[in-house]
């Protein structure tokens, strides 16, 4: 009888750790709202405001704590489409790099945005 409890725990504990692994990949893929390659300039439009962050993409074979040497010595600069004024960017102090089994996204830059950003069509 024990050992059927345990086998039953083991199982239980099997499929909690499944979901909860297949969880974290999901939110792992939908953090990411925009992406877009490198250019000059661009526009962007930003559907709702908030806290984000810039990230550079790599082959997963690229340093986890480095930035890409693409990306090195890049300045960036984000303004409002309508008014024009720079929205201020900050280092990333912290860079918590996130990989998969093709890449590795390692932050840049962080922003804060007021309001949504639709680009002038």
């Amino acid at each position: 009888m024990l050992v059927i409890l345990f086998i039953l725990a083991a199982l239980f504990g099997a499929l909690v750790l499944a979901i909860a692994i297949s969880r974290l990949f999901r939110l792992v893929r939908d953090s990411v709202f925009l992406r877009s390659p490198l250019l000059a300039e661009q526009t962007l439009g930003f559907d709702k405001p908030g806290s984000l962050l810039l990230n550079t993409e790599a082959p997963l074979l690229a340093s986890a704590f480095q930035v890409p040497p693409a990306f090195r010595g890049l300045e960036y600069t984000l303004r409002h489409a309508e008014s024009g004024t720079e929205v201020p960017l900050h280092r990333v102090l912290a860079k918590v790099a996130t990989s998969s089994f093709r890449k590795t996204r390692i932050p840049i830059r962080r922003f804060q945005l007021d309001r949504p950003e639709n680009p002038r069509s």
